[in-house]
């Protein structure tokens, strides 16, 4: 999960009434068997780790970021991590107890998924916790969800799992399936935040391949295929964030396709490049070493981090020198010390390459070939209706907005918080549109209760990035703009050239922002059209 600030920040220093048979005929995959060959100092620190998880668990099945404090906070990606932890050390020491932990918390989760399979963080005190309305990334969430049941039914092949968690799992599916785009398959980290992150994407990957095996296990194939059909094309989508002339992948992806590469902060550069190098089956030549030279000694990317990537990539110079770096962390590690994932993430590492999370096979060396451009077609009256998109997709910056659709027009009643804060809302088309022959540009736009200093933009996105925008004014009508007069954003991708390319548009945005204080107000808008 790559999604937002504080979390994100966090994944660094650690942020049936029968026996079912496990899966299908066809697909015998050996169970998870950590490495149990392992020295004293190595199981001394696996169960610390134990301990701090154990210690964050509530009697109700919770699993919470930390314990030794009367705040509580749960993040359930976070404590997915914590329970694959658990998982991996019962192979290596058997605890009974700690799958009843386990089995305990995929209950909660199931017992706390909303109808379309979102779970919300919970916070509070000791005395009393409950949802908070938040969540960070409902892609891994819901993937890690599903990777924990795998793994839980590999250790204890459960019969009742099929009344208890099958429609927790189904449920889980239908959030991945919510935020994916499907012109290229990759997944948004949530709805109102449309940006595709590389590692969420991973994770979306190993998710459905585990899931799949666990829909397999439990008889479920309608929920096999489509897990499985839904991870070869976010497999293929991958390819995007790749530049073989860089050399490293791109941190993440907007609803444009416009992608963010970068190689110099730890964070999302750095730890987003580790953790797909220590993923996929064959990493780009290189990368491993590029990112120990950049990265290695940077104290916000946790040493369990590097050493999975020395395990995986094989590094036999690494792997000593970084598991006693690690090793010699074992003091933090008590409870109340570390967050509940460091914990997982920890164990994981020092369990060894079976425990690790499967490895994804991407094509990325195959260019990712993008459709060429749809010539603009114009009606006898000269004019051409643009898509509406496959939208809406909310953008939101200290502000919050309600879109309802109504055919070609969309209602937008938005909160801003401060001055300066706006509500951005995104809509790419399936296809790059060619709009050379447009001369003008004309949209329907009805404001209702607009404050005073509420400034309200239509925009059209080339290509490259570009964002070339058109002021609304707060009144009800038609209003018809020469392309001629379109102004250049100021703040365009940083991918774009800074040139109007009118024959390969990809979609269109409306921005409402507040250049005064707090505003609300709505907004109706849509039936954009180019015009000759």
């Amino acid at each position: 999960m790559a999604a937002a600030g504080l979390l994100a920040a966090w994944s660094l220093t650690g942020c049936s009434k029968t026996e079912i048979p496990s899966v299908s005929e066809t697909r015998k995959p050996s169970a998870v068997r950590p490495d149990t060959a392992l020295d004293d100092a190595t199981r001394a620190m696996i169960g610390r780790c134990v301990d701090v998880i154990r210690r964050c668990q509530m009697p109700d099945g919770m699993i919470r970021m930390r314990s030794e404090t009367e705040h509580v906070w749960t993040v359930p990606y976070f404590a997915n991590i914590a329970a694959m932890g658990l998982l991996a050390a019962h192979t290596i020491q058997s605890s009974p107890e700690d799958l009843q932990r386990v089995e305990r918390w995929l209950n909660w989760y199931a017992n706390h998924q909303e109808p379309d399979g979102i779970i919300y963080d919970q916070e509070g005190t000791v005395e009393k916790y409950s949802v908070n309305f938040k969540f960070d990334a409902s892609d891994s969430y819901a993937s890690t969800y599903l990777q924990t049941l795998w793994r839980y039914w590999q250790v204890k092949r459960d019969s009742a799992m099929r009344d208890r968690c099958l429609p927790a799992a189904t449920r889980a599916l239908t959030a991945i399936q919510a935020v994916t785009d499907r012109r290229d398959g990759l997944t948004f980290a949530k709805p109102e935040y449309p940006i595709k992150f590389l590692m969420d994407n991973l994770e979306v990957c190993m998710g459905l391949e585990e899931g799949a095996l666990f829909f397999d296990a439990l008889h479920a194939p309608q929920q096999a295929r489509q897990a499985r059909y839904m991870l070869s094309v976010c497999k293929d989508g991958l390819r995007q964030f790749w530049s073989p002339e860089k050399g490293f992948f791109a941190w993440g992806m907007d609803a444009f396709g416009f992608a963010t590469f970068g190689f110099k902060e730890p964070y999302p550069d750095g730890l987003i490049n580790l953790f797909a190098a220590s993923h996929l089956t064959s990493p780009p030549a290189g990368l491993w070493e590029k990112l120990k030279e950049t990265f290695l000694n940077h104290p916000q990317i946790a040493m369990e981090r590097w050493l999975e990537g020395a395990v995986r990539l094989s590094d036999a110079g690494e792997q000593p020198r970084l598991k006693q770096k690690l090793l010699a962390t074992a003091e933090k590690m008590k409870p109340g010390g570390v967050n509940v994932d460091v914990a997982g993430y920890t164990i994981l590492a020092l369990a060894g390459e079976k425990a690790l999370w499967p490895r994804v096979t991407v094509a990325y060396q195959q260019p990712w070939v993008r459709a060429d451009p749809v010539k603009a077609v114009f009606n006898d009256q000269g004019d051409c209706a643009l898509p509406i998109g496959i939208g809406p997709l909310k953008s939101n910056h200290k502000a919050t907005a309600r879109i309802e659709r109504d055919g070609r027009l969309f209602e937008c009643v938005f909160n801003i918080e401060a001055k300066g804060c706006y509500v951005q809302i995104q809509f790419p088309w399936d296809h790059a549109i060619d709009l050379g022959d447009a001369k003008k540009i004309r949209c329907v736009f009805k404001a209702d209760s607009i404050p005073t200093g509420v400034v309200c933009t239509l925009g059209l996105a080339d290509h490259d990035g570009d964002i070339w925008d058109f002021q609304l004014a707060a009144a009800n009508g038609s209003p018809v703009f020469s392309i001629a007069s379109a102004v250049k954003n100021p703040w365009p991708h940083p991918g774009a050239n800074g040139k109007p390319d009118w024959t390969r548009m990809v979609g269109y945005r409306l921005q409402i922002s507040s250049l005064e204080g707090p505003a609300k107000g709505k907004v109706t808008f849509g039936e954009i059209v180019a015009a000759q």
